[in-house]
């Protein structure tokens, strides 16, 4: 039996190979599709062809942008070389759906020319088309994003409206597509948690002497980074000496408050902050500290909470927090309204000795998601819509 040959766009990773949560979630994607019976190939739009390149490839150069803190250039050089190397063939878009069964687009992209290709796609309606949905935080909170930011973002959710096969990261994303997004439900849609054990499983029984929390996300107004160093600076106004480290690049929460965070990283012992980081790093940093504080209260799953759960450490969150929806709250202090106050009452709270330790004993008993059931479901879900597929689409390929 012949495998269906399934084409993954990572156009927009080439154009802007960013190294944050969603492009750790393309890994997966990969990975799920590698482990899969699928024929799966990875596709960069190129002037006016296709790159048609190896899937291991493609992970394997997604993986070094991960290996070793680079900057954004140095990151778009090194996929490019890699990408360019393993080049199968090349192909119009137009031969797309000549070529492959499927055409999937597993990241958000806002380049005119990669949607132009998806929509084409779409509107023959010769193979299906299929969208991993992040949120839609641009548009449902732009309040959080620049205005011209905001506003490029418009092309992207239109696809989004008019898409029949749709992945959701969370249930979350899933009800906020089609009540505020469509209105109305999605023909082929299923939501495909993702994996808390990308970092590990472990038991971290005890917490480190002197308290140290650590925090995870790119700088941007909605992690809200400012109101947890506020709670930390009421900590240390009463004496405490309760360390802070933060993991992320600087986004755009604003020059002034990003000088500020440097500087104090810079001049005071118990902050940290290391704008890049690779897996290890986290896993240490983590595995080290007495909570994991994520104070984010917009996220399309919210995903490090989770991953520090895994390793063994409480965790401080939003109560609604997407990636928490299902969960039994061991192990976590869930904060029904995200306040300097309330965090640095959960952030004295947790550092006692005591409370941590029961809370670690909680993680054990729950049942976290793990990876493996993305990459089963997802794998199922493409098959599954291409086996799908009318049978009018088939015979339109064969001539």
């Amino acid at each position: 039996m012949i495998s269906p040959r399934v084409l993954v766009d990572l156009s927009q990773f080439i154009a802007f190979p960013a190294a944050s949560g969603v492009q750790r979630v393309l890994l997966h994607v990969l990975e799920g599709l590698r482990r899969s019976p699928l024929d799966a190939y990875v596709g960069v739009l190129r002037g006016e062809c296709v790159d048609v390149v190896h899937l291991d490839a493609a992970a394997s150069a997604i993986g070094e942008v991960f290996a070793a803190p680079r900057p954004l250039d140095g990151r778009r050089a090194l996929v490019n070389s890699r990408f360019r190397e393993a080049k199968l063939f090349d192909c119009r878009p137009g031969e797309i759906d000549l070529l492959f069964d499927a055409y999937f687009l597993p990241e958000p992209t806002y380049v005119p020319q990669i949607l132009a290709v998806a929509e084409a796609l779409r509107d023959r309606a010769i193979i299906p088309v299929l969208l991993l949905a992040y949120d839609i935080i641009p548009i449902s909170e732009p309040w959080l994003l620049h205005g011209r930011h905001q506003m490029r973002t418009d092309g992207y959710f239109r696809l989004l409206a008019s898409a029949e096969n749709v992945a959701y990261i969370s249930a979350q994303v899933g009800r906020d597509i089609e009540t505020r997004l469509r209105r109305g439900a999605v023909t082929n849609g299923v939501i495909l948690p993702l994996g808390a054990d990308g970092l590990g499983r472990t038991r971290q029984r005890q917490a480190p002497l002197q308290p140290m929390f650590v925090t995870i996300g790119t700088v941007e107004p909605r992690k809200n980074i400012p109101m947890l160093l506020e709670a930390m600076r009421t900590l240390w106004a009463g004496g405490g000496q309760h360390r802070l480290t933060l993991i992320g690049a600087p986004g755009r929460e604003g020059d002034a408050f990003l000088d500020e965070f440097r500087k104090i990283a810079a001049t005071d012992s118990r902050v940290t902050w290391f704008e890049a980081g690779d897996d290890d790093l986290v896993k240490r940093t983590v595995e080290g500290a007495t909570a994991l504080v994520f104070a984010s209260e917009h996220e399309g799953f919210g995903l490090p909470p989770l991953e520090a759960l895994s390793l063994g450490v409480p965790v401080i969150a939003a109560a609604q927090l997407p990636a928490l929806e299902g969960l039994s709250a061991g192990g976590q202090v869930r904060l029904p309204e995200m306040t300097p106050q309330a965090l640095a009452e959960a952030l004295t709270d947790i550092a006692v000795p005591r409370v941590n330790r029961a809370l670690r004993r909680q993680i054990d008993s729950l049942d976290l998601p793990v990876w493996r059931d993305f990459y089963e479901a997802m794998s199922s879900w493409v098959a599954n819509t291409i086996h799908q597929a009318p049978v009018e689409a088939a015979l339109c390929r064969r001539q």
